[in-house]
């Protein structure tokens, strides 16, 4: 297989990880398909190992598929079955656990927040301030309902991610562009248009201004990896096979053929993927705070509510990279 680092301009590619998750297949027998045809490999923006996005049609289109697609399921029905009732409530435990540590930083958020309503309303009724700071109370309310139901074992609140990420980038949008003309046309348009700027708009500005304050990554590495995780948060939103099929009871019959078993209509009972999502949650809280200090840092906030916002996002970013190095171990 040929590794070139240059990415070429010509060719889309996509992360062989993310080409797994797209195909729902285990990545050995997708790395058997790749390692047979020898694509191009390239190393996208994090480093990570790209082939070309035409793979995802060739893979989900040939003989094989649907055989190692019945070959996952059955794995997963396998680890599934494993999972007795004393699993189950250690992993309910640790879950429950962590959403009280979620919430109690969205207490604190939502506190701060409104402790600075005086000072929000006095920079003006159609302020990029204002938009921001109401902005910032759906995602603090949606924050809290995502939390809500998660402690009732409902899994499709993960459609509420992406609602949360694009509350987020069109409030950085409007703190980032207050005093341009385009800004002051889309702040207006929000007000009184009922009109959002959209979200690939929303990146693009985004990724405009982290290159400036970190020139390290190129614009392009910088939107690309904010695309990425838009789009991880998105697998909610839109109506697709397989998040209805990581939770969904499969069962394999004698000649290897999966069918479903079960629907779950309410709240789901697999604790493992329960965890994982709520997990996950992490990031858009995380975001939250960081978002929070570039919209309101000037307002002026309060030194104790300022140290407090920058110690919450050194915890995240700490354990961030505590994760990255342990995943990066085994």
């Amino acid at each position: 297989m040929s590794k070139n680092k240059k990415k070429s301009a010509e060719i889309k590619y996509i992360a062989i990880e993310d080409l797994v998750s797209r195909l729902g297949l285990l990545e050995e027998d997708v790395l058997k398909w790749i390692e047979r045809d020898n694509p191009d490999i390239h190393l996208d923006h994090r480093g990570r190992q790209s082939v070309p996005i035409t793979l995802i049609e060739q893979y989900a289109n040939c003989d094989e598929y649907t055989k190692f697609c019945f070959k996952t399921i059955s794995i997963e029905v396998a680890l599934r079955g494993i999972d007795n009732y004393d699993t189950n409530q250690k992993l309910k435990e640790k879950r429950l656990k962590l959403l009280d540590i979620y919430e109690s930083y969205i207490s604190k958020l939502e506190k701060i927040h409104h402790r600075h309503l005086n000072l929000v309303n006095k920079t003006g009724n159609e302020s990029s301030t204002m938009a921001a700071y109401l902005l910032f109370s759906r995602v603090i309310s949606t924050l809290k309902m995502c939390c809500l139901c998660q402690r009732h074992d409902h899994w499709y609140w993960g459609s509420f991610l992406r609602e949360i990420d694009e509350c987020l980038a069109v409030a950085e949008h409007f703190t980032i562009s207050k005093d341009t003309p385009h800004g002051k046309v889309i702040l207006r348009k929000w007000f009184r248009e009922n009109d959002a700027p959209r979200h690939a708009d929303c990146r693009e500005i985004i990724s405009e201004k982290m290159t400036a304050s970190n020139p390290i990554h190129s614009k392009n590495d910088t939107y690309d990896l904010i695309n990425e995780l838009y789009q991880k948060k998105s697998k909610f939103t839109h109506p697709t096979y397989l998040v209805i099929r990581e939770i969904t009871k499969y069962k394999v019959l004698d000649n290897g053929v999966a069918c479903v078993e079960e629907i779950e209509y309410g709240a789901s009972t697999y604790e493992r993927k329960l965890l994982e999502l709520t997990e996950f949650f992490k990031s858009s809280i995380w975001t939250s705070f960081q978002i929070f200090i570039q919209c309101f840092h000037d307002l002026p906030l309060t030194k104790e509510d300022q140290d407090y916002l920058f110690d919450i996002n050194k915890k995240f970013s700490d354990e961030e990279t505590k994760d990255f190095i342990e995943r990066n171990r085994r």
